[in-house]
């Protein structure tokens, strides 16, 4: 995953309009940077690279974003970006599953059901061209539509307030309770829906923390202790994912090829519960480290006079 553009000069005290303004901006390139490579080339890598991007954009605009009006400014304009995101994320997923295809040979071996997985590749190409026409009408319309305006918007997304202050960091609290209870809930069963959500939460928190990771205090333990639990959620999901593709490859199949997708089916279940063991260790690790008390007691020196109190984050 490529790291977002650093901003340099921005501290606690930097005005919280200037630094969404600069924020916005770096994120927006980075978006963009990876137009040109999409549009010629529709590589795995750059497709992939492209939707973080579209990812980071939308965290920076809920984020950072302050007062009524700018705030649902950056609501619309983040529904806008996520048209882009979900067009990346249509390609992405055949793109996907043919990492995860080429994953599963080599971990089978000889045992690799050759029938089934060349059912499931043949069924991402066939898709693809389809995906990539929808994602070149979706660059289009950002370039011409929600890039002028992303622009225009910048300057007003916020008004008062510091880059360090306390109702940046009761937003951060809000993020990361919302992290704490997908954890509680994931950890009674870890089935799919419950996992999904969770990685789901921790990724919109990690992209939050990057804007802020070295000016709010909270930020670095936050995102030693997210990072790792998020990397182990996406290969669940990945396993999660090829398990879906073989389940539906068994009911709509006959033969060699319904009979490879079952016996594959039954392998991958006892992987999928050692995996899920270990994100279990890693949520209940998460669960009673007591990260609210980290983020408030690392940030409470550069908070606004008046700002978030200790009870606002427990």
């Amino acid at each position: 995953m490529a790291r977002p553009t650093a901003v340099d000069g921005l501290t606690e005290d930097t005005p919280l309009g200037e630094a969404a303004a600069r924020l916005t901006l770096a994120r927006l390139h980075d978006v963009r940077r990876y137009q040109q490579a999409v549009l010629s080339r529709r590589g795995a890598a750059d497709v992939h690279d492209m939707r973080v991007a579209t990812r980071r954009l939308r965290a920076a605009l809920r984020l950072l974003a302050r007062g009524d009006a700018a705030e649902a400014r950056a609501e619309r304009l983040g529904r806008r970006v996520k048209r882009l995101q979900d067009a990346l994320g249509e390609v992405r997923d055949l793109h996907v599953r043919a990492e995860l295809v080429a994953a599963l040979r080599a971990e089978l071996g000889p045992a690799a059901p050759a029938h089934a997985l060349q059912a499931l590749l043949a069924e991402a190409r066939a898709r693809l061209p389809d995906r990539e026409q929808g994602l070149v009408s979706a660059l289009g319309r950002w370039e011409m539509r929600t890039v002028p305006q992303l622009m225009a918007e910048l300057e007003g997304l916020a008004h008062g307030g510091r880059l360090g202050g306390g109702r940046l960091v009761r937003r951060l609290g809000v993020e990361l309770e919302r992290v704490l209870r997908r954890a509680r809930v994931a950890l009674r069963t870890l089935d799919e829906a419950p996992a999904h959500a969770l990685r789901i939460a921790a990724k919109r928190l990690r992209y939050q923390l990057e804007l802020v990771d070295g000016v709010v205090g909270g930020a670095p333990v936050l995102l030693a202790e997210l990072v790792p639990l998020q990397e182990l959620l996406g290969q669940l999901h990945d396993r999660d994912v090829l398990i879906g593709a073989l389940e539906a490859l068994a009911e709509q199949s006959v033969g060699e090829v319904k009979r490879d997708a079952l016996t594959t089916l039954a392998a991958l279940a006892d992987r999928r519960a050692e995996q899920a063991a270990h994100v279990a260790g890693e949520i209940e690790r998460l669960l009673e480290s007591d990260l609210p008390r980290k983020l408030w007691l690392a940030a409470a020196p550069t908070l606004d006079a008046g700002g978030a109190g200790a009870g606002a984050l427990s």
